[in-house]
């Protein structure tokens, strides 16, 4: 019988944008380009628990969480990249994703640039939000 390591999740049933939630976390919202799942688990676990299912080469620890500002889920549609927080809330945590997958070109229009991508994103070409204070 597998035992899970003190701090190790569990997957669950829910998923966003194709990660599988740990069990506990349940999708709270879905709208288009973003999703929010909260459950009462601790948000290291979470994020470590994320770690180990996203092609991550990158992230940022801070007060509030966890950033994961560009990653691939595992298994997942190699085309589409995300930035996934897992942030502190309360007695909760909170996993919000978005969805950075560039729309396609329009036809017959003029490309879109990669600054103009990450700009209709809301963050800048390096990951960083436009306007951190209307950050979480």
């Amino acid at each position: 019988m597998d035992r899970l390591a003190p701090g190790e999740l569990a997957p669950g049933t829910e998923t966003l944008y194709g990660l599988v939630l740990p069990r506990g976390m349940h999708v709270s919202a879905r709208f288009p380009g973003i999703a929010h799942a909260t459950g009462p688990l601790r948000p290291e676990d979470v994020s470590n628990y994320v770690r180990d299912r996203v092609d991550v080469k990158r992230f940022e620890l801070g007060a509030a969480g966890t950033v994961f500002p560009a990653v691939h889920v595992e298994g997942g549609a190699p085309d589409k990249t995300y930035r996934i927080e897992v942030l502190s809330a309360g007695n909760a945590t909170e996993v919000v994703m978005h969805d950075l997958t560039p729309l396609p070109p329009k036809v017959g229009g003029p490309a879109e640039s990669e600054a103009d991508k990450w700009k209709r994103a809301g963050y800048k070409p390096n990951g960083a939000p436009l306007d951190p204070m209307n950050q979480r």
